[in-house]
C-alpha cells in the first residue's frame, strides 16, 4: 500500500510538471499539496521496513536529518548563486538536471554548515554550560561573614551568617541578637533542608 501511495504521488507532481498546472477552487492544493502528501505519506510508510535494513544509506539519511535545521537556514542563501552557476554552465535547458543540481548543492551546503558550524558551536556551549554549572557558587559561600544566636551574654556563633543589619527584621531581638529558634527556622533549615 504505501508503495501505491508514494508512486501515485510521485506520477502527480510528473503529470503536474508535464502538463502544467490545473486551475481549481482551492489553488495549488489539488496540483501541489496532494501529490507532496502522498508521496510524504508513503515516505512514512516505509520508516519500518527501513530500520531492518540499518546499512550507510540509512546513516546517511540520519545525518540529513540532523543537519536539517542548517539546511534550513543556509539554503537560501545558496540557490540564488547556485541557479546563477546553473545558468552559467546552461543547465537550465534540462529542467531535471537543473533542479538536481540546486537540489545537491543546497543538501551539500547544508551539511557542510551543520559538520563545521552546528557541531563544534553546539560542543563548545555545552563545555561552557557545563564549566559554569562545576564552578558555581552558593549565594552563602560569596560572603562570609558570622552570625549569633541567643541573648546577652550567651551568643552561640552559627558560622553561617551575615551583620546583623543582613539579616531580616524578624530575626533581631531589641538589642540585636538573634533568637536561635528564629534563625534556625528561618536561615540553617533552607540552607541544609
Amino acid at each position: 500500500m504505501a508503495l501505491i501511495v508514494l508512486v501515485a504521488g510521485i506520477g502527480m507532481l510528473i503529470w503536474e510538471n508535464i502538463n502544467g498546472s490545473i486551475n481549481t477552487p482551492l489553488n495549488r492544493t489539488l496540483y501541489a499539496g496532494l501529490p507532496i502528501l502522498l508521496v510524504f505519506l508513503g515516505l512514512v510508510s516505509f520508516e519500518q521496513f527501513i530500520q531492518q535494513f540499518r546499512s550507510r544509506l540509512l546513516n546517511l539519511l540520519e545525518t540529513m536529518g540532523d543537519a536539517s535545521y542548517s539546511l534550513y537556514l543556509v539554503h537560501g542563501f545558496i540557490l540564488s548563486p547556485c541557479a546563477m552557476i546553473a545558468h552559467k554552465l546552461h543547465l537550465t535547458r534540462y529542467p531535471l538536471l537543473f533542479c538536481l543540481f540546486l537540489l545537491l548543492s543546497a543538501v551539500l551546503s547544508g551539511w557542510l554548515c551543520y559538520r563545521y558550524v552546528e557541531l563544534p558551536l553546539n560542543k563548545r556551549i555545552k563545555i561552557t554550560l557545563a564549566a559554569r554549572k562545576a564552578n558555581a557558587v552558593s549565594p552563602w559561600a560569596l560572603t562570609p561573614v558570622s552570625a549569633y544566636a541567643g541573648r546577652g551574654d550567651h551568643m552561640v556563633e552559627l558560622g553561617i551568617g551575615a551583620d546583623s543589619a543582613e539579616f531580616p527584621p524578624s530575626l533581631r531581638c531589641h538589642d540585636n541578637t538573634f533568637f536561635a529558634t528564629g534563625i534556625r527556622q528561618q536561615i540553617i533549615e533552607p540552607l541544609t533542608g
